[in-house]
This record gives C-alpha cells, structure tokens and sequence, in this order.
C-alpha cells in the first residue's frame, strides 16, 4: 500500500527550556510552512500526532515550535520522531518544479523514447542533486542539471546524458 504522507525532517533534540525542537528538514529553507493545514509526528511504526507548527527559526539546524509542545521534556520526548504531511497538503510549487516525493518512481526514457530505468532515490550533494536510476544494470547517477534532462514531470523524465554517461555510472545495486 502506497503511504499518503510524506516525511518533512526528523526531530533531532530539544532546544531551551520552551519545548522547541531542532529539526532536520528533508525539504528546502524556503518550503511554505504558513501554508500547511497540518502535520504529524510520529516515531516510524507508532501513531503519529496531529499538531501544527507556531514558529520556525534557522539557524545551524532548524527550530521548531510545535503546538501543544511547552517543555524541554515534552521536546525530549520527540526525539527521533519525524515530521509527515498529507501528500494532499503539500503547498503547490511554481511550474516546472516538483517535490522529491512526486519524482521518485518515476520512469527514465532516452530521447529516443529507449526505457533507460526508474527514479529509486535522489541524492543531494549540497551543490547540485543527483538521480539513483535502478536500471538492469544496477544504478545509474544522472545529475539533475540542463545537459542531462530534456523533460521532467511526476511520472515520467527524458533525460539526454552526455556521452558515456550511462556507461561509466552503471554499477550493481
């Protein structure tokens, strides 16, 4: 069964005595949090809460309010925990740009319509992001960058690798 949510950062450690956690988020600094209805936390495996976030801080990791979270040891608590979201709830992006969750398992085809593999994960090297493309193979690691994707929407990339790409990069998995 496919999940309907989708994990926004892992709860790393209290911070202060007021119940703010520092977060690592698995979204961008500029994801919209004003415009998220709600969010849950939640251990992997364990029922996960309702709650909404009061207030956002970034600094060396991002802190985090969280509604009915007043204390240092209610924070503690939370350790571990992680952030989810509705897929229904994710705030909309400007055209042409999508969120990881909505790229992986998307197909991988050449120009040539040549079925190349299937998006397994993306990595994010800090400077650019990088696509984990199981093919038969193995993987395949196609930088997300102009040279290598022709066409990119949920579901389905065209990609025109430079020369040899493919055939350095493919190794087992």
């Amino acid at each position: 069964m496919k999940s309907h949510r989708v994990k926004l950062g892992k709860i790393l450690s209290p911070f202060g005595i007021k119940g703010m956690v520092n977060v690592y988020l698995y979204v961008g600094y500029d994801f919209n949090w004003n415009a998220v209805p709600r969010i849950f936390v939640g251990k992997e495996g364990a029922v996960a809460k309702t709650t909404s976030v009061l207030s956002l801080q970034t600094h060396k990791y991002t802190r985090i309010n969280l509604a009915g979270v007043t204390d240092r040891n209610q924070a503690e608590s939370l350790k571990g925990a992680f952030l989810w979201i509705e897929k229904a709830d994710l705030p909309a992006l400007p055209d042409n740009e999508f969120y990881e969750c909505q790229l992986i398992g998307s197909d991988v085809f050449l120009m040539d319509r040549t079925r190349v593999g299937q998006v397994r994960r993306i990595i994010d090297t800090g400077d650019t992001q990088i696509f984990g493309i199981k093919t038969d193979a193995g993987e395949t690691l196609i930088p997300i960058n102009e040279e290598n994707i022709h066409e990119m929407r949920p579901g389905e990339i065209v990609i025109h690798p430079i020369e040899g790409l493919l055939e350095l990069n493919n190794s087992p998995c």
